[in-house]
């Protein structure tokens, strides 16, 4: 009796490894599609923010870290220089 019982704890002990192996790896496929988006996404977009600093396009600069922000779930305060200097001209808070 004790050995039938000791054979169904270890089938069901294979048949809970099993899953777990099918949930690791469901999970690393979507941490891997997740992460290369994101990385791909952030990649351009410092590249992106790079090139329109040197070309010293502020309001090009505004829209590529308004792109980052949104993408990290912020709002952006502005979209351009002149919407930055009406919110500082009018007492605007910015938290960083």
């Amino acid at each position: 009796m004790a050995r039938q019982r000791r054979i169904e704890i270890e089938r069901e002990c294979h048949e809970s490894i099993r899953w777990l192996e099918i949930y690791r790896n469901q999970f690393k496929e979507v941490f891997r599609q997740y992460f290369h988006g994101n990385v791909k996404f952030f990649n351009e977009n410092f590249n992106n923010l790079e090139r329109v600093l040197y070309a010293g396009d502020a309001d090009l600069a505004i829209g590529v870290n308004n792109k980052i922000q949104e993408r990290l779930g912020q709002k952006p305060l502005f979209n351009n220089t002149q919407e930055f200097l009406e919110l500082m001209n009018n007492g605007g808070k910015i938290e960083i």
